[in-house]
Parts: structure tokens; sequence; C-alpha cells
């Protein structure tokens, strides 16, 4: 939201700076701060003229608003909690990754923690775990996926022996009907998730995985978040993807047609200049092989002087 409002703020105060501008800005302009009572004589002035309890915005606030950055980190999540104002490095705050060329799981030793629970938008002491017990009907779930398809439903592929980070969450979500938000790019679209769980059918009927060998959940219960509701969200225009793929660095790529009023389409075109073009590549976090807990995988146990050549090629060292 906050990035929204810059967004915006930009759009109709061009060549100011905001850097002292105010989130809820008097009326006589955003460097004006508002009356903190404001609120409270309009809320109570709406209860007296509707007949309700004599009640203030504090009395009609929900219990509690957390979010709960999936569950073990995630690049999808880091970035969300750099945005949260949270130092960290994506690339190295998760365990199963899709990179250097294959499924893999980083080295427990590389990985780097961030906060994984918000309360009102700044940083909780508490595990999952300990929010999912303390839910509220406002508690919302982000985790990423690794695919979604046009049916709406995500694949989350799970390495681990006992069913990866999905089990720590999706009983809670389900029964309590929590709300998961799924940002996940068009780079992950396929036909169908259902049908690729099911060819994928998990570790056991895998004969030979380079990398992980790995099953696929498919959920049907995310509101998933791409890029055509991000672009609508922050700039009310309407995107279609036109094309994709490209070398160079423009490997993944998606191409989009953007409609919308000019100044939108501007704000759009300033936005991705200053803030997205240029914007590093994620590290990976390439796991040892030689200490590859997945026997499955064909690179399993090798040693340095025994990588294939394709992955010296790339650099690999381990």
């Amino acid at each position: 939201m906050l990035l929204i409002l810059k967004v915006r703020r930009k759009r109709e105060n061009p060549g100011t700076i905001l850097a002292d501008s105010f989130i809820f800005p008097g009326e006589a302009g955003i460097f004006e701060a508002r009356d903190p009572n404001a609120a409270t004589r309009r809320v109570k002035r709406f209860m007296k003229a509707h007949g309700l309890p004599d009640l203030s915005p504090h009395d009609l606030r929900h219990s509690c608003a957390t979010l709960l950055l999936g569950n073990g980190g995630g690049t999808t999540n880091a970035f969300i909690a750099q945005e949260l104002g949270c130092d960290v490095e994506p690339g190295l705050c998760t365990v199963g990754s899709s990179t250097d060329g294959l499924l893999c799981v980083t080295e427990p030793s590389s990985r780097k923690s961030f906060p994984n629970v918000f309360y009102k938008g700044q940083p909780a002491e508490k595990t999952i775990a300990e929010a999912l017990q303390d839910y509220h009907a406002d508690t919302v779930i982000i985790k990423g996926a690794n695919a979604f398809d046009q049916d709406g439903h995500v694949g989350v592929i799970t390495s681990g022996f006992n069913g990866g980070t999905v089990p720590n969450f999706i009983g809670y979500m389900t029964s309590k009907g929590l709300k998961w938000i799924c940002p996940v790019g068009y780079e992950k679209m396929v036909p169908s998730v259902p049908a690729a769980s099911r060819a994928l059918g998990g570790a056991n009927h895998i004969d030979i995985s380079m990398g992980a060998d790995p099953g696929l959940y498919c959920l049907s219960s995310a509101d998933i978040l791409t890029e055509v509701e991000a672009i609508k969200a922050m700039f009310n225009c309407e995107a279609k993807v036109v094309c994709a793929g490209g070398i160079g660095g423009n490997e993944g790529t998606h191409y989009w047609a953007v409609d919308g009023e000019e100044t939108d389409i501007k704000a759009l075109v300033d936005f991705l200049e200053q803030s997205i073009k240029g914007e590093p590549p994620v590290r990976g976090s390439k796991g040892n092989c030689a200490n590859c807990r997945y026997p499955g995988c064909r690179y399993n146990g090798l040693t340095p002087d025994q990588l294939p050549a394709w992955m010296k090629k790339r650099g690999i060292e381990k």
C-alpha cells in the first residue's frame, strides 16, 4: 500500500520532494498533518446519524492485523520483507531453489532468516506456528508458488521429506478461513497445475532426476497476485501479456500491452524505469552435491572434481 501511495503522490505532485509529506494529510495539503481527532469526530457523527452505538475508530478496529510471510523464508517473501524495511538478500533466504540449472536445496549454513510475522507493519516476536494459533479474521498469509494456471490453481514444489513448508500452515488456513495471497509471476504459468502435479508424481515415481526429486502440491485456495493484478492495483491499467522469452538476460521475460489513462501509463513507465529496470538479478545459492540429502538426484555425493562438464562450464564448484 505504501508503494502504491508513493506512486500516486509522485504522479499528483510532479517535481515535489515527498520525503516530508504525511500519509494522512490535513485539508490544506500533503505537508500538513491531519487533526488527530478528525477521524474520531467523523465516525461519531456517522454513528449518531444512523442510530448506532457511540463508538470511536479505536473501538471499531479489528483485534489484530497480522501478516505471515510464508514459513521458512523464500525469495518472494524476502522481497516483501525488504519493502517492509528488513535488510535481507533474497537469494540467501530460501531452502529449496531453482538455480544454476536445476532444482536444489541450499546449504543450511548459507541461509539467512528474516522476520516472518508482522503485526500492524512491524516485525513481531512470534513464530509462524505461534501466530497461527493466535489467528484473527484479518490475518493474511503470503506465500509464493512455483506454478499457477488460468483456472486458479497454484503449484508448490516440495522436496522436503516431511512435505516442506505447506503442511505448517495449510491446516490452520483452511479450517479457519484465513486469507492466502500468492504473489507469482507469469514466467511460472503452466497449462494445468493438476496435470503437472499428476505428471510429476513425487520422488518414488522419478527414475532420473537432474536435481532434487520433488512432488508438486496442487492448491486452489489462494488469491493469486500476478503482474496483471499489480498493474491494476497500482496504476489502474489493464495489462495483457503478448509474448515472452529472449536472450542476454531476457530469458523468462514477458512483454505486456497495457491500456489506461495517459497519466497512469506515464506513471507506470516512470515506475518501471526508476524502480524496476536495472535491478540486479537475484544471486543463487546452490547446495553442495557432496553433502546432498536427496539420493534420487543423479549428482548426489559428487565431489567437486566429479561434477559434470556442464556444471563446471557454468562455474559451479560444489
